[in-house]
């Protein structure tokens, strides 16, 4: 068969399963810095009953639901691999290399989808897409993952968010530059296999995520309470 050679995202694009290998790692800050924003899709995640699970029906990176035992999201038809399906079930495996890459349980995902969504706005990018989770880990020998325990998890999903379009009201050069990067590159989503960006791309990112991250520690300390003693 061919080999191939390629950096450790083509097996699990987000180091969470590898993290998850130090045992005495109990809270997780993943940022997936993806070029698919989320947004809304026909599917969703399967609710046993011939629907879907309310606020599950979206696209987000292909690299998040393999760490829940899911496929990544598929366009086809009902009972076809639409939606989101656990590997092993459905018509074919999608991306069968990320089908070891379990390291949450299946029940935990729908949560996840539907908390990223509202964290956001329900769609509408008003906040940052930041949430957090209580999980269980699963042990998981292809990551060198050997204890079930519990880790928090801040989720960070890269979007736009009008809130911080909006400081730039009285800016107006700033704010055409943004409006034309999200209109010409898909700003904040840029292609990950782009390690070209200008001084400019990088400098919007690294602004709009330092002030996502800060606005949302305002609000919500998501952050700083990972570093909290609960003893």
């Amino acid at each position: 068969l061919p080999d191939r050679f390629a950096d450790g995202g083509s097996l699990e694009n987000t180091g969470v399963a590898a993290l998850l290998a130090y045992s005495d790692i109990d809270g997780v800050i993943a940022f997936v810095n993806s070029s698919v924003p989320m947004q809304p899709a026909a599917y969703g995640v399967a609710d046993g009953h011939g629907g879907v699970l309310p606020g599950t029906a979206l696209v987000i990176d292909d690299s998040i639901p393999p760490l829940f035992g899911y496929q990544p999201y598929g366009a086809g038809r009902p009972g076809e691999n639409a939606g989101y399906v656990p590997y092993g079930r459905g018509a074919s495996d999608r991306h069968p290399i990320y089908a070891n890459s379990q390291v949450f349980e299946q029940a935990a995902f729908p949560a996840l989808l539907q908390g990223l969504w509202a964290a956001g706005g329900d769609g509408g990018h008003a906040k940052p897409a930041i949430f957090t989770q209580r999980l269980a880990v699963m042990p998981n020998p292809w990551f060198g993952v050997a204890s079930a325990r519990e880790v928090t998890v801040v989720w960070c999903y890269l979007g736009f968010v009008t809130a911080w379009e909006a400081l730039f009201a009285n800016n107006q050069p700033v704010l055409a530059i943004i409006e034309a990067e999200r209109a010409a590159n898909g700003f904040p989503n840029y292609s990950t296999l782009d390690s070209q960006l200008s001084a400019t791309q990088i400098n919007l990112l690294a602004n709009l995520t330092a002030w996502s991250v800060d606005e949302t520690e305002e609000r919500t300390h998501a952050f700083s309470q990972l570093f909290r003693s609960t003893s």
